[in-house]
């Protein structure tokens, strides 16, 4: 499992990312330990990352993506992107 780096004041992109992971995870009924599992990652990193504290590397961006079954721009809409 990869290690990135935590993020100890989250910011707003960070923060919303976070939301829009949280939500989409549970929609599909998966935990954090499946969604980390799907991705490299550890349970512990998604908890991270869902609370925007998280520096998540843009190469992380599709197969969060991918593993949350929804486009890239699902997962990063631009509108909220211009509102930080």
């Amino acid at each position: 499992m990869r290690r990135i780096a935590c993020n100890p004041i989250p910011n707003a992109v960070d923060r919303r990312l976070g939301e829009v992971v949280r939500d989409m995870r549970t929609r599909h009924h998966m935990t954090q330990a499946q969604l980390g599992k799907a991705v490299g990652l550890h349970p512990t990193a998604i908890s991270r990352l869902e609370r925007g504290r998280l520096n998540v590397p843009l190469a992380l961006i599709p197969q969060l993506a991918r593993a949350l079954l929804i486009p890239i721009r699902d997962l990063l809409p631009g509108s909220w992107l211009l509102e930080s």
